[in-house]
């Protein structure tokens, strides 16, 4: 399997929004039903923004580097989704409610 291949439209995706193209393959397994519901991606994607911007930007012994600046990227988008499977914040309930009242989906 061509690994760049599979990831060549959420590498573009990526590059367009910002958001790291695992983020994007995630959203697009979503949409085709796979994994967790769209309200809880979505409040991932939107958390991880918001815990980066909090991450020390400064180079130190922990972030420093081009692995210190990689490894917060993924810390923030690890820490968000765990954040959004564990309840998160709210902003899932409304997306999916939202989503419901536009399908007719009462389940």
């Amino acid at each position: 399997m061509d690994f760049a291949a599979l990831l060549g439209p959420a590498r573009s995706a990526a590059e367009v929004t910002g958001v790291s193209p695992v983020t994007v393959q995630r959203l697009a397994a979503v949409r085709a039903g796979e994994g967790a519901g769209v309200g809880q991606e979505f409040e991932a994607a939107t958390l991880t923004t918001f815990l980066a911007s909090m991450l020390p930007s400064d180079d130190s012994p922990v972030w420093g580097g081009s692995a210190g600046r990689l490894w917060r990227g993924l810390f923030a988008e690890h820490l968000a989704a765990e954040v959004a499977r564990s309840g998160g914040i709210g902003i899932a309930d409304v997306v999916d409610r939202m989503i419901a009242d536009r399908t007719g989906d009462t389940a």
